[in-house]
């Protein structure tokens, strides 16, 4: 039955099949298999332990697999063994049998036993011992161990506790199974079986029986060379002490250099690779006389003996009880390091020692510090309040930045500044710069004493320079900082390195011709600008990074200039210098209309000329994330959007134009405080106040009602002022769609929604010659702005480039409240 197949495995031979089916025939034919309704397959993966019924797959698969090993009786097939064969295996306990019988594996576990305990252990005669009576102790381990051994899983199974504990780690040892593949193993098996008192209930329980077999883990070193092990046993084997090899003499442990722990990046190939990776010149390698090289030290390390009397400081601090663990044994003065420090002293140190130990450090390395030192106070404190949060992430960017000063990138450029660009750059940097504010403010106050007027932009970018310097000429006593201010007040030297790309703080900045052809852009910028009316925002793109080199008399020192185009219409489309711009930012939602009423103020001075309005809605003032609701409507409301408008007074162009200017009104109740608070930038957001509705109703010299005690942060309450104008001003909802679709489509674009709205009626195919156009819009101040146009042809709507076009057939929807 085990001879199978021919040489190379090129078939199975005649007698072996004619042996399947045999056997077949005969174990279908017996009581114990009819009984189970099927056989036990015997081939090498069943191993006799799934019933099949159908006589083919048992035939395919012993043709397969052949039999299991020395099954020469097929006693799990119903097959009884001779009389003369001692019973030693067991048969699978079947439904028909009341009885089962013990299997190879509990002679197995029982020899572990025995060889555990020194004792010769029969499973027939447990009680029949040969040697002498064991003590007290190891006999009731013995006893405890054995009944495990006998006792089975439950009725009908041919394993123990101790046995499955045993085949669990075997499974561990051979193919390296996880500890908990193996848990969930013995909670699978405690969940299938029908009694769950004699299973090991975790990896752990089979381990801590087991290990009662002296199967414990030891971990024991063995000689490099593969000679001997270094442990001791019981059999007078004494090697657990010994240093080294005593057959080739290799040393145990391996041995480390001595001189590692004097080892250090800071090597003369970082300080090259700073030359070229950091804008630290300070810290580069000089050369001295007899060639040798130099590593000049940072201004933030200690000297050794520095180092060394913070040891000795640490070494005699005395803290209350219970405060912090013994510093002093984390401080060796001898070498002045620390070490062995657990979490909680490290708290201590950087939120309470910190500025103190590192005192030494110059003024512009301290300061930071111990900001930090105080941030982490703070921040790990038992009770923190929400303005505290807020304060904490507003400063730590600050705190963690400084000293870290922008890097180039790229290839570098020399740009010669022409005079007029020197004295810009100049004035600009002194006007930015902390330490002047003070002879700014000076020279304001100087010059108004002098001339009776405030200088303008012009006056002080003429003027402040030679007066600053003459000032600081001046000086009785030179500190180090008027030194530093009279070596800023010379001015920088006419040739400036030119770059296309800088990094500052962790953000990456091009050029805008460098940005051209790429698919992200960097060039774009949005800064706070001083005008000769007040702070005013600038956007515009970057066109130069200048870097500026002043010349001290100890060193020399750099500041990165960007020079921005904040015209960004005029630059994109190269138009001519010419053209006169007009910002204007913080005009509200009206400024659209405002716009127009300037373009045509202008027109009516400038003939032959056209006007260019281009309205734009950017929220650049960031996300409100506080609780005030009144502040919330620009979270949920306000859209980018833009719109632009070409106005001409030449007579030639009446004939390609759609609209006629009539009039234009502009209503302003700024000097009204609750029409003024109505709608108000503050520092965080937009506010909404509960007079909207009634400023509105003044700016329009009509009655609007206020329609709710509540303020206005959500888009329906916001489509209540549509409704509110309609009942005033009788229009009906056919008058009224156009500005509810676009407000329900595109949100509140500010200045450009009324241009969606007049888009929404070209698309529609509504407006006709002669028609009249009323635009209204209301803007933060309070304004109110109209505009009257007239049609001077019919707007085909197929013919236009139109935002609606594409799904105008969608609207209108309901948009009831």
């Amino acid at each position: 039955m085990y001879d199978r197949t021919y040489p190379g495995r090129r078939g199975l031979k005649p007698n072996f099949e004619e042996g399947v089916k045999g056997f077949i025939t005969w174990a279908f034919a017996q009581e114990c298999c009819l009984s189970e309704g099927g056989v036990r397959c015997p081939c090498l993966k069943c191993e006799c332990r799934p019933i099949i019924s159908d006589p083919e797959e048992v035939e395919r698969h012993l043709k397969r697999r052949g039999f299991i090993k020395n099954y020469w009786v097929w006693t799990y097939n119903g097959e009884q063994l001779p009389s003369n064969v001692q019973r030693t295996t067991t048969t699978h306990a079947s439904s028909s049998q009341s009885h089962m019988e013990h299997r190879e594996e509990f002679s197995l576990i029982s020899d572990m036993v025995g060889d555990a305990f020194g004792v010769n252990v029969t499973y027939d005669e447990p009680q029949d011992f040969d040697q002498e009576e064991l003590p007290n102790e190891e006999a009731q381990k013995f006893y405890q161990l054995l009944q495990e051994m006998n006792t089975p899983l439950f009725e009908g199974s041919s394993d123990s506790k101790l046995s499955m504990c045993v085949r669990l780690l075997a499974a561990k040892s051979n193919w390296n199974v996880p500890d908990q593949c193996l848990e969930f193993f013995a909670k699978m098996m405690l969940d299938a079986t029908p009694t769950k008192d004699n299973l090991p209930t975790s990896f752990y329980d089979a381990k801590r029986l087991v290990s009662k077999l002296g199967l414990e883990v030891r971990k024991i070193d063995c000689c490099t060379n593969g000679c001997m092990l270094f442990y001791d046993n019981e059999f007078g084997t004494n090697d657990g002490s010994l240093e080294e090899c005593k057959f080739c003499k290799s040393p145990r442990y391996k041995v480390r250099s001595k001189a590692i722990n004097r080892k250090t990046k800071d090597n003369e190939k970082a300080r090259k690779d700073m030359e070229i990776l950091c804008n630290r010149k300070e810290l580069e390698l000089k050369v001295k006389p007899n060639g040798k090289l130099l590593k000049p030290k940072a201004n933030y390390s200690l000297t050794s003996e520095e180092a060394k009397a913070i040891c000795r400081w640490l070494n005699e601090l005395r803290m209350p009880d219970g405060y912090a663990s013994n510093l002093a044994r984390c401080a060796d003065s001898s070498t002045g390091k620390l070490h062995g420090m657990k979490s909680h002293d490290c708290h201590v140190f950087m939120e309470r020692l910190l500025p103190i130990a590192f005192s030494s450090l110059p003024k512009h390395v301290l300061n930071p510090l111990t900001e930090i030192s105080q941030f982490f106070r703070d921040i790990c404190a038992s009770k923190l309040r929400v303005d505290d949060i807020v304060k904490l992430d507003k400063n730590i960017p600050v705190i963690l930045f400084f000293g870290i000063p922008g890097r180039p990138s790229g290839k570098k450029n020399v740009h010669w500044l022409t005079q007029k660009e020197l004295q810009a750059a100049h004035v600009h940097v002194l006007i930015n710069c902390v330490e002047v504010k003070p002879y700014l403010e000076a020279f304001n106050t100087s010059y108004f004493q002098s001339t009776g007027e405030h200088p303008n932009t012009s006056d002080t970018h003429a003027y402040f320079p030679a007066w600053f310097k003459e000032q600081l000429s001046c000086a009785v006593a030179p500190t180090q900082e008027i030194i530093h201010l009279r070596n800023l007040s010379r001015g920088p030297v006419q040739s400036a390195n030119e770059w296309h790309t800088y990094f500052v703080n962790g953000y990456k900045f091009h050029t805008q011709t460098w940005t051209e052809g790429k698919k992200t852009i960097n060039s774009g910028v949005f800064v706070k600008g001083v005008t000769d009316g007040g702070e005013d925002d600038f956007y515009g793109t970057i066109t130069h990074i200048y870097e500026l080199v002043y010349n001290y008399l100890d060193c020399e020192n750099k500041v990165v200039l960007f020079y921005c185009d904040c015209a960004m219409v005029i630059n994109h489309y190269k138009l001519k210098h010419q053209i006169l711009s007009y910002n204007l930012s913080g005009m509200g939602c009206s400024a659209g209309l405002i716009a127009i009423d300037l373009a045509k103020q202008l027109l009516q001075v400038h003939s032959n000329s056209y006007a260019l309005v281009v309205n734009t809605e950017n929220m650049t003032s960031g996300w409100y994330l506080g609780n005030n609701r009144s502040m919330l409507l620009s979270n949920c409301l306000f859209r980018v959007g833009g719109a632009a408008i070409l106005l001409s007074n030449i007579s030639s162009d009446s004939h390609r134009s759609k609209y006629h200017l009539k009039h234009t009104v502009r209503t302003h109740k700024g000097s009204q405080d609750n029409c003024y608070n109505s709608v108000f930038q503050k520092e965080d957001e937009v506010s909404l106040s509960k007079d909207l509705m009634s400023s509105a109703g003044f700016a329009l010299k009509e009655n609007i009602t206020t329609l709710g005690k509540y303020v206005l942060p959500s888009l329906e309450q916001f489509k209540a002022v549509l409704d509110e104008m309609q009942k005033v001003l009788g229009l009906s909802d056919f008058e009224l769609e156009p500005s509810k679709m676009t407000l329900y489509r595109y949100g509140n674009t500010s200045s450009s929604s009324i241009w969606y709205v007049l888009a929404y009626c070209e698309a529609k195919g509504r407006i006709r010659k002669g028609d009249r156009i009323w635009q209204i819009a209301f803007g933060s101040g309070f304004k109110c702005n109209t505009v009257v146009w007239s049609a001077l042809r019919n707007v085909d709507p197929i013919k236009e480039i139109n935002p609606w076009n594409d799904e105008i057939n969608e609207f209108p929807v309901d948009v009831s409240i």
